[in-house]
């Protein structure tokens, strides 16, 4: 059995992360609705079929991953009123400031699907080991800033470039795994944990 991390044994900590978890879920599923949002359609001007039908696959697997996060909004919130607390459903506005979720300095806004949104989405996405997408992100980080004209945060002393929220969605993972959730409803069970 995995050792418990201390800070979850406090239950005001728990309900602090939990919090950051249900805001960072909102925040993401809002961002891939926009980007899927802004695509084009079929009867648009100058959208043949055959890009119609690619922006359509394209729109549909963003709301696919928008829905996911909206699961990870509920699991996180059945959680906080297991512990007794009101659920999250507030979000802070856009844009959001690297620092706020993102240790990779990768700010949280809404912009339209294209080149740099999707690589934005796949470091918000990647993998929490070190790896070759690191710097990609960095750089990513950058251009998102640049791109915005927001001034890009000091650098933290001491810490690694780590996944875009590494902190929250491990802690989420953390707490999606002790509450026996694989993120995916089996047959028969309520896609929600059980807390009894």
């Amino acid at each position: 059995m995995a050792a418990i991390e201390p800070a979850l044994l406090d239950k005001s900590a728990t309900i602090k992360m939990l919090h950051d978890a249900c805001e960072l879920e909102h925040m993401l599923c809002v961002q891939y609705l926009y980007a899927a949002a802004t695509l084009a359609h079929g009867g648009d001007p100058g959208i043949t079929a055959v890009r119609a039908a690619l922006t359509e696959q394209w729109s549909h697997q963003l709301t696919r991953i928008a829905v996911q996060e909206m699961y990870h909004l509920t699991l996180a919130n059945n959680i906080l009123i297991a512990l007794g607390a009101a659920p999250l459903l507030w979000r802070p506005n856009f844009p959001q400031p690297a620092s706020r979720y993102s240790d990779i300095n990768l700010p949280s806004t809404l912009t339209p699907f294209d080149r740099d949104t999707v690589n934005r989405f796949l470091c918000w996405e990647k993998p929490e080991p070190d790896g070759w997408w690191d710097a990609f992100c960095a750089e990513c980080g950058r251009q998102a800033h640049a791109r915005l004209n927001l001034a890009m945060p000091p650098a933290r002393s001491g810490r690694t470039a780590r996944s875009p929220n590494s902190t929250t969605r491990s802690r989420r993972r953390s707490w999606v795994i002790r509450s026996g959730s694989t993120g995916r409803p089996r047959p028969g069970r309520s896609p929600a944990p059980s807390f009894r």
